[in-house]
């Protein structure tokens, strides 16, 4: 019969053993959520990549005015710019603000639930400072890119834009792409959705894609 010890020994390999396999695995699935060489020849611009790394919990962000000392850029990073513009910004206690120059109130939406058959999302408006600066795409893009937009659940995710329009003064574009998962086992999953920018009331929708 094995000793008490003995049986402690086995079942930390055993943990350990899940573990490696389960980051060897996440890995992985993030490797291949990166990979955009599926769809990269249909792809108007380039994609549109996120991780978990810069996740923050936030599902509603305020607009506020920007200044002082208390406040600074959520990234430094380009891409977390819009037209070189830093759009997010934190407090000392770690709550993230829009700037009100740029966007109302934000709400942070996950596209990866979202269905051809739901209803519209609203994302926020652009205020229209940012409309005469900004393309409705590098709006759009730019909320991607800041997360605002989220293409993934709990992993990591891309998107690229497979075709835009513009009726009556609202643009669309359609973005399909794949975003990465585990639970028992990791899962990379489809993504499609559509996002419009009304250049009137600068009003942000998202709505599933088939």
């Amino acid at each position: 019969m094995l000793q008490a010890k003995h049986v402690i020994v086995i079942i930390a390999v055993l943990v350990i053993a899940g573990m490696s396999v389960w980051v060897i695995s996440r890995d992985d699935a993030a490797d291949h959520a990166g990979d955009v060489s599926v769809r990269a020849d249909a792809c108007l611009r380039e994609s549109i990549e996120q991780d978990s790394f810069d996740h923050y919990d936030q599902t509603e962000i305020t607009a506020r005015a920007i200044g002082g000392t208390d406040l600074a850029p959520v990234s430094l990073d380009d891409a977390w710019r819009i037209v070189g513009e830093d759009i997010l910004w934190r407090d000392s206690t770690g709550e993230i603000f829009v700037d009100e120059k740029w966007f109302g109130d934000l709400n942070v939406t996950d596209v990866t639930g979202i269905g051809p058959n739901d209803a519209p999302i609203e994302v926020g408006m652009a205020m229209q400072a940012l409309l005469e600066k900004a393309t409705p795409q590098e709006i759009i893009e730019g909320l991607m890119h800041t997360q605002v937009i989220r293409l993934y659940a709990h992993l990591s995710g891309y998107a690229c834009a497979m075709s835009e329009e513009t009726v009556d003064g609202v643009y669309m574009a359609t973005y399909e792409g794949e975003h990465s998962y585990c639970t028992n086992e990791c899962v990379d999953a489809r993504l499609a959705f559509r996002v419009s920018v009304d250049s009137q009331s600068g009003a942000i929708l998202l709505v599933g894609a088939p």
